[in-house]
């Protein structure tokens, strides 16, 4: 089976994603740290509840969608 080398490699992005953002926090101070952790959960929380957010039903948030494809048949 040959692998495609741009395919998109969900794990190797995490990695680098969280590596940068542990040297982007290092580099604060703590009180930094804090601020620029309170303010991410803020925009977090505040696209959450955003119109994307809401269903059909009210404010309810929608639950998350989840595509699960069965693996080919041999």
């Amino acid at each position: 089976m040959e692998t495609n080398p741009k395919a998109f490699d969900a794990v190797a992005e995490s990695r680098q994603w969280r590596e940068a953002t542990s040297r982007k926090l290092d580099a604060m101070s703590r009180e930094e740290r804090i601020t620029y952790l309170n303010h991410a959960r803020e925009r977090y929380l505040a696209e959450r509840k955003g119109p994307a957010a809401s269903s059909a039903y009210g404010n309810a948030p929608v639950e998350s969608c989840v595509l699960r494809e069965e693996p080919p048949k041999p």
